[in-house]
């Protein structure tokens, strides 16, 4: 998927114009949206993610480990249009898939404590064709046992 794409769908959903100069929260929330699905679903850095939009890689880089996670605890409408961007049938179960098996190799790579190798197996040894589900499943149980441990 490239970012043209990426951008029309998230100015479609979030009914903003993510290029325009301006620090409107729902602006700002919507790009933070765009440059993560960019950082995911393309192979650009962050100074190429944010050159799409006239911003520096700073921005971008700020955008998605600061707004991001804002969005994901306090604004669940504009979380919900990620999570149904990330699921849109216009970006292609073969990017979504590969995204996830690089994840999983990253994951594998890593030096992790032995109670982290069960479940690495186990996601390896999900099938192609569920990995949709599989993912959408896996963050909802953890948004669970994450708010569990606030609490």
């Amino acid at each position: 998927m490239d970012t043209k794409k990426i951008h029309k769908l998230v100015t479609q959903y979030t009914k903003t114009e993510i290029a325009s100069n301006t620090r409107k929260r729902q602006n700002v929330y919507a790009r933070a949206i765009y440059f993560k699905l960019c950082k995911e679903l393309t192979k650009l850095t962050l100074k190429e993610i944010g050159q799409t939009l006239n911003k520096t890689h700073a921005t971008v880089l700020h955008s998605i480990n600061n707004i991001f996670p804002a969005i994901k605890l306090y604004d669940k409408k504009l979380y919900k249009i990620y999570t149904e961007l990330t699921n849109n049938d216009e970006m292609p179960i073969e990017q979504r898939y590969a995204h996830l098996k690089e994840k999983y190799n990253n994951l594998k790579k890593q030096n992790l404590p032995i109670q982290y190798s069960n479940l690495i197996n186990i996601i390896g040894q999900i099938p192609n064709n569920e990995i949709q589900n599989a993912e959408l499943r896996f963050n909802t149980i953890k948004d669970m046992l994450v708010n569990k441990n606030k609490q």
